[in-house]
């Protein structure tokens, strides 16, 4: 850490399997010619994309528990939904075909991330560290058999450090990051309490929605 451009491509899932390829497809077209960038953004949050994250923000707004994997004390990094998209336009503009990784500028642990989150919130939750050895088998199995909203990506690697560098899309780019990991929480949280009882927090990513409300209600 932090991940630079070089960085080998490890992909976890079919997902992260899908964005090798499409890299790979990229990069044949630049052999021939053609001017392509490839932007890797960390996970990307925003008012209206929430994502897996609408676990995590239902659990705040009820003021249930915030359960983690391990002790949280990694650093893992997000991006907005507005930085990603500034980012975007400086390459259409720009035109430079190269490979950029893109992330906030400004992130804690991911302990400190939420717990600034559940202060902002002023909700009765608390973070509750859960012991990684035990718990991920579980997930795993639980994803499996499709009964889970988290996939492989969430348990192997959220107890983990994980953030890049981008002094390269500065550099090239001139692109500087605005909102801070704490500032895009708090921006999707808030949005998601406006929207979750008019049925617009809806989100349509894939994430076994029926099922990932089921297992809400396991847990106190």
């Amino acid at each position: 850490m932090p991940v630079d451009e070089a960085a080998p491509r490890n992909p976890l899932g079919t997902y992260e399997q899908s964005k090798v390829e499409a890299e790979r497809l990229c990069e044949s077209y630049r052999a021939r010619g053609l001017t392509v960038t490839i932007l890797r953004p960390c996970t990307i949050v925003g008012p209206g994309r929430l994502g897996i994250l609408e676990v995590l923000f239902d659990w705040i707004h009820r003021s249930r528990r915030v359960y983690i994997l391990g002790s949280g004390r990694n650093s893992y990094q997000l991006i907005s939904a507005r930085d990603f998209a500034e980012v975007c336009v400086l390459v259409a503009n720009r035109g430079i075909g190269e490979d950029f990784n893109v992330g906030a500028g400004d992130f804690g642990t991911l302990r400190e991330d939420l717990a600034a989150l559940i202060r902002h919130a002023r909700t009765g939750s608390r973070i509750v560290s859960v012991p990684p050895l035990f718990v991920r088998p579980a997930l795993r199995v639980l994803d499996w058999l499709r009964l889970s909203p988290f996939v492989e990506w969430h348990y192997r690697t959220i107890d983990r450090d994980f953030y890049v560098d981008t002094a390269k899309a500065r550099r090239l780019l001139g692109w500087m990051p605005t909102d801070s990991n704490v500032a895009v929480l708090c921006q999707a949280y808030d949005w998601y309490v406006t929207h979750a009882t008019d049925g617009t927090a809806e989100n349509r990513s894939p994430h076994r929605r029926s099922l990932q409300h089921r297992l809400l209600h396991w847990f106190p």
